[in-house]
């Protein structure tokens, strides 16, 4: 952690991707702060109430943003290691995997952003890592753990609700370890995962929405290109 925290303070430039959502994210976290009003009846996406959450601690800026990235992008090295472990992949391969990822050069860029993609990334490692403990020792606390990550996992980008699907083969891969969970336990993550349906509409709708793909008059191999080239390449 600290030695991806000493990186991403020193070496990025701190920048917003316009081609993000990150202007309009920070602006609703802002007016969520000030009024307590968010336009979609859904409530915020994690996203916005993490940067709420921020600028209510300390003062909203794109300073304030930038750091809270960084912090969370930091933490995710160490999450990768915990979540492969959890897995049951060997020591070795999980701290040789987490400092690729401290050093791997898109992640430090957008580290030093706004981007809600860093904070997923976290949540979805710790989706995994939390899911893997429930299934191996199941008791309330991991029940919590697991229901709350999955819960900000599923209501930071609607994309993540593949994990619906992922979960299951990771409960068939560690089918051997797995012991019975309370019902109550069972009953706790449910609910986390039917509230975070209540913020799809408000994921979908919020507030930059882009023209799906298949609609886009690029051929494939432009459309990849282009994406690629906004991902890896500097913002215009």
């Amino acid at each position: 952690f600290v030695g991806a925290l000493a990186l991403r303070l020193l070496w990025p430039e701190r920048v917003h991707y316009t081609f993000n959502d990150e202007y309009e994210y920070l602006d609703h976290a802002q007016r969520l702060l000030e009024s307590g009003a968010y336009r979609l009846w859904t409530g915020p996406p994690a996203g916005v109430a993490l940067d709420a959450l921020a600028f209510a601690l300390f003062r909203p800026s794109s300073g304030v943003a930038f750091l809270l990235t960084i912090v969370l992008a930091s933490l995710t090295p160490p999450a990768l290691d915990v979540a492969l472990r959890g897995l049951g992949v060997d020591r070795t391969v999980s701290l040789v995997a987490a400092v690729l990822l401290v050093v791997m050069p898109l992640h430090v860029k957008h580290a030093a952003s706004a981007s809600i993609e860093i904070p997923s990334l976290l949540l979805l490692l710790l989706v995994l890592a939390t899911f893997a403990a429930q299934l191996r020792a199941p008791t309330w606390l991991s029940a919590a753990s697991f229901a709350t990550c999955l819960f900000l996992a599923l209501t930071m980008r609607v994309e993540n609700w593949v994990l619906l699907a992922v979960l299951p083969v990771v409960a068939w891969l560690l089918r051997g370890e797995v012991r019975v969970p309370r019902v109550g336990h069972v009953v706790l993550i449910a609910v986390a995962a039917v509230l975070a349906a209540v913020y799809v509409p408000g994921i979908l709708d919020s507030p930059i929405r882009y023209a799906p793909w298949w609609k886009s008059r690029l051929s494939a191999l432009e459309l990849l290109r282009v994406n690629v080239g906004f991902f890896v390449g500097p913002d215009p």
